[in-house]
């Protein structure tokens, strides 16, 4: 077992170190235009639908949280982020790919329309789970009860 573990060691940590690696200049800037492209430099856009739907039933809320959200998730601020994660999951070539996808009239129609295909599929998925919340909320008390 000892000898194993320093390769188990490794094992475990590769994924780290996948997620890790440095992207090259122009794996970075092409991630950057992707996600311009996304509109993920857009954040209070992308958000739109959500609060659309909470100023019908709560103005209120919905005004605490734009102004939360807008305090907190600054696009600058959480760019970076983006970037590694882009990057980690698609190498540069693939970025370009995606690039050249999203610039085509059908990739720009994707992100614009992405923003309805969310509401909806929370609204299908929201609507089928709807008439089975008794059964996860006695399922959940099942399990949070006392054994």
């Amino acid at each position: 077992m000892r000898r194993m573990l320093p390769l188990l060691l490794l094992l475990a940590a590769a994924p780290l170190q996948a997620q890790t690696r440095t992207a090259s200049p122009g794996h970075i800037k092409a991630t950057e235009e992707l996600l311009h492209l996304l509109g993920a430099d857009s954040i209070a856009r992308n958000a739109a639908p959500f609060f659309a739907g909470l100023k019908e039933q709560s103005p209120d809320v919905a005004k605490a949280f734009e102004g939360f959200y807008a305090k907190y998730l600054k696009w600058d601020e959480l760019k970076p982020e983006f970037v590694a994660m882009y990057t980690s999951m698609f190498t540069e070539a693939e970025v370009r790919q995606l690039i050249a996808f999203y610039q085509s009239p059908v990739g720009a129609k994707m992100v614009s329309v992405t923003p309805q295909i969310s509401t909806r599929t929370m609204e299908i998925v929201q609507r089928r789970m709807m008439p089975h919340m008794p059964e996860l909320m006695e399922i959940i008390s099942k399990q949070q009860a006392p054994q």
